[in-house]
């Protein structure tokens, strides 16, 4: 199946779960206005977890949209960041603080020992990908993946309710996988 069929299936499983969520809520109002707020935030957190996760298996294949989308992903944030850190650091300060030009300089060297990282970064994504429908469409990564999400929502939330949005990744998982005739 292509990009499109799955994006729309992931839209339609992302929109029910959404309005099914908020529906249980209406038929049981009476909740507190934390559990409100919560019940919102998880609603479109679980949501947008099915579209990312009826989208992530095809990551392993060169020319899906979601390859080309995490691989333009990384290179913009190795290279953000290698140049904050470089851009911060007094690496090239002892190496040119004499010349006349000490700016000019430093940011050329810093753009190019970033893009080189990022080189570096992207190369290592094209070497470490998987064949396409190995292991990124296994059932097995997908819970993995799904279960990584709930740790890492409760980690940042520290709210249990919240965290379990995480495992609606795996719906939307299972769902490529249905989808493209695996399971």
């Amino acid at each position: 199946m292509d990009f499109k069929n799955h994006l729309k299936f992931g839209i339609f499983l992302a929109l029910f779960s959404f309005f099914t969520i908020n529906f249980s809520y209406i038929l049981c109002s009476n909740f507190s206005l934390n559990f409100q707020q919560n019940l919102f935030i998880f609603s479109i957190l679980s949501s947008l977890l099915i579209l990312v996760g009826a989208l992530s298996p095809d990551i392993d294949s060169h020319s899906a949209i979601p390859h080309k989308f995490v691989k333009n992903l990384i290179a913009i944030f190795v290279f953000s960041i290698s140049f904050y850190f470089l851009w911060n650091q007094e690496i090239f300060h002892n190496i040119v603080q004499n010349l006349e030009y000490f700016i000019f300089i430093k940011f050329i060297l810093t753009i190019i020992f970033s893009l080189l990282l990022m080189i570096i970064a992207l190369l290592t994504f094209k070497i470490l990908t998987p064949k396409h429908r190995g292991i990124m469409h296994s059932p097995i990564f997908g819970f993995t993946i799904a279960l990584l999400l709930f740790f890492i929502i409760y980690g940042i939330t520290k709210n249990f309710e919240i965290s379990l949005s995480g495992i609606f990744f795996f719906a939307g998982f299972l769902l490529h996988l249905l989808c493209d005739g695996i399971l």
